[in-house]
């Protein structure tokens, strides 16, 4: 068991499938017959670096990847109105980065048309290695502003900073790209049908609501045992008529 956030351990999990498959199978590379599924919890930029920097076929679903599928498009149609007004204000919607463009002269200009200057030409975020240049508006011109409220989240900023990113895409967006394609739509659909039917045995039939143990050590060993009840299960299912697949879902 591992504490802290689970997208910080995708890069040692794929360190340890890797492992473990070298035992198993020391002339072959797991790797090459799966296809790696995983749900927005384990998305991060740095854990979708790890995927596709070792060259695996993997599909990370982001926070907004239901906001672009088509099958979801008129989910906000049906969805009940809330009272709370506390929810409802983050649905204001305000301008983003895109909304930024330069003219033809080069000179950058919010979305009410007025020049912003220049404030940092060499922004660099260390963690996830993205270059580019920040800019700000003037305070004389965003004050008056008609357009303000949608510009500035806090009402009392005096100006809109603005990073526009250098053209090389992150891993992110590589991997939104991967994911939004017919192939990863299709992967993680199946995922349904692959991952949660394990959860759903060990917790439901087999009893697991909570752990027992106290203690990283007892509470892993315990999980463990579980995990090896649950897969002898299959294998006293499944083990007579079995075939090894050609794709295999983790």
């Amino acid at each position: 068991m591992h504490p802290g956030h689970e997208a910080q351990h995708v890069e040692s999990v794929v360190e340890s499938v890797t492992e473990t498959g070298k035992a198993l199978y020391p002339q072959k590379d797991l790797f090459d017959e799966t296809v790696v599924t995983a749900d927005s919890g384990f998305h991060s930029e740095a854990s979708v670096k790890a995927v596709l920097d070792a060259g695996i076929d993997a599909y990370i679903a982001d926070n907004q990847f239901r906001q672009r599928n088509p099958d979801f498009v008129d989910q906000q149609t049906h969805k009940k109105k809330t009272t709370d007004k506390r929810r409802t204000s983050r649905a204001r919607k305000y301008f983003v980065a895109a909304d930024f463009v330069f003219d033809e002269s080069g000179t950058l200009r919010c979305p009410a048309g007025h020049p912003m200057k220049s404030r940092n030409p060499n922004y660099r975020d260390r963690k996830k290695g993205y270059t580019g240049k920040t800019y700000s508006s003037y305070a004389t011109r965003c004050s008056t502003c008609h357009l303000r409220a949608r510009c500035l989240r806090n009402p009392h900023s005096p100006v809109r900073q603005v990073t526009k990113l250098d053209g090389a895409r992150s891993y992110t967006q590589r991997m939104i790209d991967r994911f939004d394609s017919p192939r990863g739509r299709y992967w993680y659909r199946r995922r349904l049908g692959t991952v949660e039917p394990v959860f759903a045995n060990i917790r439901s039939i087999m009893g697991l609501d909570r752990f027992t143990l106290r203690g990283r050590t007892k509470v892993d060993t315990q999980w463990k045992l579980y995990c090896l009840v649950h897969n002898i299960g299959k294998l006293s299912r499944y083990g007579p008529s079995f075939q090894a697949p050609t794709k295999i879902l983790r």
